[in-house]
């Protein structure tokens, strides 16, 4: 049975002065720390003991299924096998905000708080966020949640070579960045509208957004990895979101969670002054024509109240 640690102590300041990134096969030279189990202060130094880094957000719904995970396999670990759940908050913070702060209480898992040494050694935009490490310190792994096995760590504390796809990760993406130049934009005759359609970007959470560029004479509206539907869904009239698809294809237009080929990155920059019945039909005609669909409204009367419907069917 591994034992509960929370890391409420300062790491050494010799990892101070050497907080490079680290990639797999290098090093991480862990020095002791003040750990806390069960409210008991005590050393962790981590020596020659297979580690399982965990960078979580307390309040991401992701870190809290793939923490509530690893207590669920907990038992059936070595007892070597040190996972331990690495946060920039603080102890009292973790206890507020946790989605479920009975992990807490887990035997199986470790929490190192208030870290600001150890993302600066794995970086990542992405959570949670793996890293795998091996007796000797040695950086084995790191990837995203659906890696984590109890196969894959039990090959760890075997001391065995672990082949983990490495998780990709915008690490310096900013969501408040557009996918144009501004130098592209300045080439557009007003009034400035400018969109672009981008593939699935791998590393990137999914989201929605908008804001104002350029001393505010602009407006930008960008969403992040969604689907066909998700876009149509977002630019159509709550009163017409009942979708009629007459479409050879429905899975491009609404596809599994794991299905990432359908999936896109979208972004519209509009002047600052546009109305929102004006953003809604540039939207919506970009889809039309992006995807080659045809679109019109069906308004019919249905237990005496008017349903509209928005009808998508192929362009010949």
């Amino acid at each position: 049975m591994k034992t509960l640690f929370f890391v409420l102590g300062i790491l050494c300041p010799a990892l101070h002065l050497h907080a490079q990134p680290l990639t797999i096969g290098d090093t991480l030279h862990w020095q002791p720390a003040v750990v806390y189990s069960k409210g008991q202060p005590r050393a962790f130094t981590g020596k020659d003991q297979p580690l399982l880094l965990v960078f979580i957000n307390p309040t991401c719904g992701s870190c809290d299924q793939q923490l509530r995970y690893l207590d669920s396999i907990g038992s059936s670990l070595p007892a070597s096998l040190q996972i331990i759940a690495v946060t920039r908050y603080t102890y009292p913070e973790l206890q507020n905000k946790l989605l479920t702060p009975a992990l807490l209480r887990s035997p199986h898992l470790s929490f190192l708080t208030a870290d600001t040494l150890l993302r600066k050694r794995f970086p990542y935009y992405l959570v949670p966020h793996l890293v795998w490490i091996g007796h000797s310190g040695r950086v084995a792994a790191i990837t995203g949640a659906k890696e984590v096995t109890p196969a894959a760590l039990n090959e760890l504390t075997d001391r065995k070579t672990i082949n983990l796809p490495l998780k990709k990760d915008f690490i310096n993406f900013q969501r408040e960045q557009p996918f144009a130049t501004q130098e592209e934009l300045l080439l557009l005759e007003p009034p400035l509208i400018s969109s672009s359609l981008l593939p699935y970007a791998e590393g990137l959470a999914d989201g929605v957004g908008r804001h104002f560029l350029y001393n505010n004479s602009v407006r930008r509206i960008y969403l992040i990895n969604v689907t066909r539907k998700e876009l149509y869904y977002y630019a159509t009239p709550s009163s017409e979101r009942n979708f009629d698809l007459k479409l050879r294809d429905t899975l491009a237009f609404n596809p599994p969670p794991d299905n990432n080929r359908y999936r896109y990155c979208y972004e519209l920059m509009v002047p600052a002054t546009t109305d929102q019945p004006t953003i809604r039909r540039l939207m919506l005609e970009d889809f039309d024509r992006l995807f080659n669909y045809q679109r019109k409204e069906k308004t019919v009367k249905t237990n005496g109240r008017l349903i509209t419907s928005t009808i998508l069917t192929d362009r010949p």
